[in-house]
């Protein structure tokens, strides 16, 4: 595992004004993040939060949900390990009331993946199954979804399938149960959510992905 790409995803819970301590640790731990290859993909900030299927969404909503990636386990630990990164993290870490990460690898599904809009919502969605087979029936609803061209008809992008290792809490409690898969998703335009949910396509493929997961607990952000 130490040689594959891990994607890590942070749910960050700000102390007043713990953004601008985030910021700063950011912009002082450049060379580090360049020194042992971490890069941030995206920062999102949600502004709602749901789920599929009857388990509610409990989860603390988040201030800020950011996604960045390491060019192997053992370089993210080198990077932990280094004492001037961890005086660094000192300054975030003082605008932080808490925060909650999960890391894992990220399944290849190049065939599925699609860029969203720049202004498009995002979701990002904790998911468990019933058994060894759902991932496979999640994959094959977004099959079906991209390859009718459902998915494009309403601006729906798969973007990344994470393949959790590990969840974790560095700053106070952990308040969600280790999802098997992480999956980040775009929306275009809400606008056209509601027509999307009521297309005949939809709901002929939804029961693929709803009768294999155990729980669906996603946020979505901008």
């Amino acid at each position: 595992m130490n040689s594959i790409k891990i994607i890590f995803i942070s749910f960050l819970y700000f102390k007043e004004g713990g953004m601008h301590n985030l910021e700063e640790f950011q912009a002082k731990a450049k060379p580090y993040f360049k020194q042992y290859g971490v890069e941030i993909l995206h920062k999102y900030h949600p502004v709602s939060k749901g789920q599929i299927g009857g388990i509610a969404n409990q989860i603390e909503q988040p201030d800020m949900i950011q996604i960045f990636s390491t060019e192997s386990l053992a370089n993210f630990q080198s990077y932990l390990a280094d004492e001037d990164v961890k005086k660094l993290a000192e300054i975030r870490n003082q605008g932080l009331r808490k925060m909650s990460v999960s890391f894992g690898s990220e399944i290849q599904a190049a065939e599925i993946i699609t860029a969203s809009e720049k202004n498009a919502l995002h979701g990002i969605a904790l998911v468990n199954f019933k058994d060894s087979l759902g991932y496979e029936r999640l994959i094959e609803f977004n099959q079906k979804g991209h390859y009718s061209g459902l998915f494009a008809k309403y601006g729906i992008h798969a973007e990344y399938f994470v393949k959790i290792m590990k969840s974790m809490s560095a700053i106070g409690d952990l308040d969600y149960q280790q999802p098997e898969l992480i999956v980040i998703f775009g929306v275009d335009d809400a606008a056209k959510m509601k027509d999307y949910i009521a297309d005949s396509n939809y709901q002929k493929i939804a029961p693929i992905r709803d009768n294999a997961i155990h729980s669906y607990q996603f946020f979505m952000c901008k």
